[in-house]
């Protein structure tokens, strides 16, 4: 099934700033109201930050997000996460693109447990 991620130009500015602004990697997620096929996307929330290695998730960061769902029904998420400049210089431009395959170990036992799974990489 097509979904369709409508990010609003603004926020995405914003998101790749931050991408490019921060020396430290952030996991995220990006809320939305679904409309049939479309992911508007409303809002985002940094979860975490952390190293090209390691991304450390913030539990206040997490119950916070818990928060939001539990009071806003209408609302899912969809995972994002950024690579940094010095990612890119360190593994390659690749990388600009693509999930490393750190990434990828995470991903997948998710993609496993949920076929409707989706990570955005900024």
């Amino acid at each position: 099934m097509k979904k369709t991620i409508i990010l609003h130009p603004e926020l995405d500015h914003q998101v790749m700033l931050m991408a490019k602004e921060r020396t430290e990697e952030m996991y995220g997620v990006l809320l939305y109201s679904p409309v049939r096929d479309f992911y508007p996307i409303d809002f985002l929330l940094v979860i975490g930050s952390g190293n090209d290695i390691y991304v450390q998730t913030l539990p206040e960061r997490r119950e916070i997000l818990q928060e939001f769902l539990r009071r806003n029904h209408t609302y899912r998420y969809l995972d994002f996460h950024t690579h940094t400049p010095e990612t890119l210089a360190r593994f390659g431009k690749v990388l600009a693109s693509n999930f490393s395959a750190g990434d990828l170990s995470i991903i997948r036992p998710k993609m496993a447990d949920d076929p409707e799974y989706l990570q955005v990489l900024f």
